[in-house]
């Protein structure tokens, strides 16, 4: 199955770190905090830096790039249909 070994713990931290790497005002600042940010503020203390682990980097980069290769499955299995839903 696709997307069945993603823990969604690592998601969240995955997101947060794509985020964190994005130019200054890219994606837009909304009045609620985002749920990617707001999780991994959960999961650290007040006095806790919000930098990412190694160990955090190489899973989400490895989650990333699973979800490259499945997305291209997606696609590739159902290409015929998303170009007759365009029509």
């Amino acid at each position: 199955e696709i997307g069945n070994d993603a823990d969604p713990k690592m998601v969240q931290i995955a997101a947060a770190y794509l985020r964190s790497k994005a130019p200054k005002g890219y994606f837009a600042e909304s009045t609620k905090q985002n749920t990617s940010a707001a999780y991994l503020s959960s999961l650290k203390s007040d006095d806790e830096n919000t930098d990412f682990t190694q160990q955090q980097i190489e899973e989400a980069s490895k989650l990333l790039k699973n979800a490259y290769l499945e997305s291209g499955e997606v696609t590739e299995a159902f290409a015929k249909t998303f170009y007759l839903g365009t029509q």
